[in-house]
């Protein structure tokens, strides 16, 4: 740990691109360093200091003392440490009375009961989709089940007009079969079908 550290007073190290609505900002300064490790020299740091391995670590920390993140809302002087707590803040606070609503209408969110942030509407959708998406997998699954019921049914079906048909032609002795014509045994028939099912 290094014996004397200075600590800068003031820290004009964000410079603030407005062409973006303030929400991309760009250090202007070098991270200090001490016996090649990057560190923290804010005021706040003072009883504490915090070392980087990496620039990137670094501004990203310096973000939490600078707020280069500003409102752009005249009159607002409310300044953050991250892109999107600005959008969050101008949609809960100056855009309080819009609405981002539902555009499936018959959602109870479609009207009136909007969304008072876009991500929320999102995330709403997204839920709608996977519920629409949810409810066509269970039908087909429905449907598919009550194929195989009905093919089970005319196969059952099946099985007994065979065997009536089997005990028909062991009684009835002027049908004949040829003589290179090996049938099997109704016993052995139903074996057999119950193998395919």
């Amino acid at each position: 740990m290094p014996k004397e550290i200075k600590i800068a007073q003031e820290v004009p190290s964000v410079m603030v691109d407005d062409s973006e609505l303030q929400l991309a900002a760009r250090r202007t300064r070098e991270p200090p360093k001490n016996a090649g490790q990057i560190y923290c020299d804010h005021p706040d740091c003072r009883n504490h200091i915090p070392y980087f391995k990496r620039r990137s670590d670094w501004s990203k920390h310096m973000d939490k003392h600078d707020h280069p993140y500003r409102c752009m809302i005249p009159g607002c002087n409310q300044s953050f440490t991250r892109k999107y707590h600005v959008r969050r803040h101008v949609e809960e606070i100056h855009q309080k009375g819009k609405k981002w609503m539902c555009p499936y209408s018959d959602c109870d969110r479609s009207s009136g009961n909007g969304f008072a942030r876009e991500r929320d509407l999102k995330n709403h959708i997204h839920h709608h989709i996977h519920t629409k998406q949810d409810c066509f997998l269970r039908a087909e699954i429905t449907r598919l089940q009550w194929e195989v019921m009905e093919k089970d049914s005319r196969l059952e079906e099946m099985k007994m007009k065979l065997k009536q048909l089997w005990e028909l032609t062991e009684k009835d002795t002027c049908f004949t079969f040829s003589p290179f014509i090996q049938l099997p045994s109704f016993a052995e028939f139903e074996a057999g079908v119950s193998e395919w099912v």
